[in-house]
């Protein structure tokens, strides 16, 4: 949806939508929740929310269209990853020797996908690229895991023998980065801050509770006790942001009572959290909506080029 600068702008100033009050006091009080296409066609009845949807839906398109114009396949698996043309990157995967495109391709097909998806495996990605655990990781999340325990336990030893964590997050958002965005405060920037925010956010959706489960009887089992501590410690050295390095400390807490270093490394966390929250604590003020949406933005790329953990800590280093 391409709007011109005034009308960009005195999105601004438009007053709150009715009809997104009356929904939210409507869901506040349901009796179970809504099933999620029920849900999103409760939002589509909003008039103010169905336009930000299209807008969303048509700026991904943009942006898949602007980077399948490069024509390298980086950019190529990126666009088809925005459209969703998941048997398309799935197919770009099984012939592709770049672990960006694999990573892309596992993501988007999920644990079970159907067609080509099923033929992509995390220990392909983990023979291209030795060393990373990010496959391994993703390896605990799939059924061979939760059938054979042999599975897991080679998981949990090749992460605790890891060099490397890189999931390929920040270098997808590098390609996004790199595309035009809108320089102003108005409505095109917030959908494209918006789209750069549920990105990030949905790449960080990896459970170690199969790590968890197996490391329970750690203090049990000296052996098991330093994979697992190893495994901790890797996932650490390898967060980028506050969900990996969460995930690190509670996998270090099956090893029994604290030892050093991970009270330090606790408080250090919660710190960073706080940053954090400090940081998404400022709000618009008055009628504009727009108040600060610059700086906000300023701050989101800076995030995510630099890692979610190394911008808050430049943030707890100002004055």
């Amino acid at each position: 949806m391409l709007i011109d600068a005034a009308s960009d702008r005195a999105w601004c100033h438009e007053p709150e939508d009715a009809a997104l009050e009356k929904l939210f006091a409507a869901d506040a009080v349901a009796s179970a929740p809504l099933e999620p296409e029920q849900f999103l066609e409760r939002l589509r009845s909003v008039p103010s929310l169905r336009r930000s949807m299209d807008a969303s839906a048509q700026q991904l398109q943009r942006w898949a269209q602007a980077l399948a114009a490069r024509g390298d396949e980086r950019s190529l698996a990126a666009a088809e990853f925005l459209q969703e043309r998941r048997e398309a990157l799935a197919v770009r995967a099984s012939r592709s020797q770049d672990p960006f495109v694999l990573a892309l391709a596992l993501r988007r097909c999920g644990l079970t996908g159907p067609g080509s998806c099923q033929a992509l495996s995390p220990l392909r990605w983990a023979a291209l690229e030795p060393g990373n655990l990010q496959p391994w990781l993703l390896q605990t999340q799939g059924p061979d895991a939760k059938a054979q325990p042999q599975a897991l336990a080679e998981a949990l030893h090749q992460i605790a023998q890891s060099s490397q964590a890189r999931s390929y997050q920040r270098d997808f958002m590098a390609l996004l980065l790199s595309l035009p965005r809108s320089e102003r405060p108005g409505f095109s920037m917030a959908v494209q801050t918006g789209l750069l925010v549920q990105l990030q956010a949905s790449w960080l959706a990896v459970s170690i509770q199969p790590l968890l489960a197996w490391c329970e009887r750690a203090p049990l089992d000296a052996n098991l006790a330093q994979t697992c501590a190893s495994a901790a410690e890797r996932l650490w050295l390898g967060a980028d942001n506050l969900l990996d390095a969460s995930l690190a400390i509670a996998l270090a807490k099956r090893l029994g009572p604290d030892r050093s270093p991970w009270p330090e490394r606790r408080r250090q966390l919660e710190a960073l959290r706080a940053a954090q929250i400090q940081g998404s604590s400022a709000s618009t003020t008055g009628s504009n909506v727009c108040t600060g949406m610059g700086e906000q933005q300023v701050a989101l790329v800076s995030m995510l080029r630099q890692g979610e953990l190394s911008a808050l800590r430049a943030v707890m280093r100002r004055p």
